[in-house]
């Protein structure tokens, strides 16, 4: 799987190989028991005002969300599954302070949330908002149990 990460905000420094190694361990749970079909993944860390442009332009909806996942379709010349994930790094540090989590914790939540949805996962109903969400904690847990993710601020 190629991983490319394109950090487009300045609010933290951020370290592509910790994000990709936990791109790769997000991936590794769910084929545990979901095969992941993409093989090219995007990942993108912006601000605030970028990921409300993002929500506008894919989604028709003026508003900002913590992550966004855009899957794309196999074209004719090319079999293989690529995805765009776009992470607020903003909301992430606002969200991990209410929390009192780390930051990296909590975007490590968004990748997670990312990949759940790649693999097929919906949150549309609460039941099933709150099954994707405890089967991410554990796979956040275990990232932080193999030091993959920081877990305090």
């Amino acid at each position: 799987m190629q991983i490319t990460i394109s950090n487009q905000q300045k609010l933290i420094k951020l370290k592509n190989s910790t994000i990709k190694r936990l791109a790769v361990f997000f991936v590794t749970q769910i084929e545990q028991h979901t095969p992941f079909h993409y093989s090219n993944l995007n990942i993108l860390f912006v601000d605030y005002k970028k990921i409300r442009n993002y929500k506008l332009a894919f989604f028709n909806k003026n508003e900002s969300t913590d992550v966004i996942t855009i899957p794309h379709s196999a074209s004719p010349s090319n079999s293989e599954l690529s995805a765009d994930i776009i992470i607020s790094v903003e909301t992430a540090i606002r969200e991990a302070n209410k929390r009192n989590i780390s930051y990296e914790e909590e975007i490590g939540l968004y990748l997670a949330h990312a990949i759940d949805h790649l693999a097929g996962s919906n949150d549309n109903t609460p039941s099933k908002r709150k099954t994707m969400l405890t089967r991410e904690k554990l796979w956040l847990k275990k990232a932080k149990q193999q030091f993959l993710i920081a877990s305090q601020n």
